[in-house]
């Protein structure tokens, strides 16, 4: 997103006090608002994209129950049912566990999850550990 939207967005909040969904679509609503073009206006192709969101929602919502052994000890793991290989089709777990190609993705794919939250969390850590020192003083 650009520093416009955000600045934008700032706009909405500190007009109305709170910034919601409901906030940004009303404000957007008029044709000539900056915002007005980053929405799907055709109620009929809304409807399409939103009944899409939902069942990409409901595909990486679904889970199923795994047995793994960990440290010599069976432990039930719940596991993404159809995860999603290289950003294309979702795949049921056990066909992409049968393709040592597809099990080796998906493990990378983990593998950059967990670094992008070190990251991510490293760097929210210091800033509110910076925002309570300077609070505290």
């Amino acid at each position: 997103m650009s520093d416009t939207v955000r600045q934008l967005l700032q706009g909405i909040y500190e007009e109305r006090g709170r910034l919601t969904p409901v906030d940004v679509v009303e404000v957007a609503t008029p044709v000539e608002h900056p915002l007005h073009g980053r929405f799907t206006w055709d109620d009929g192709e809304a409807a399409q994209r939103w009944r899409e969101s939902e069942a990409s929602h409901l595909i990486r919502v679904t889970k199923v129950l795994i047995e793994v052994i960990e440290d010599g000890r069976p432990v039930t793991v719940l596991f993404r049912a159809f995860p999603n290989i290289d950003g294309e089709d979702y795949v049921p777990l056990e066909v992409v566990m049968a393709r040592p190609d597809w099990e080796d993705s998906l493990l990378q794919e983990m593998k950059d999850d967990i670094q992008e939250l070190r990251r991510k969390y490293r760097l929210h850590a210091a800033l509110f550990g910076r925002l309570l020192r300077e609070s505290a003083a």
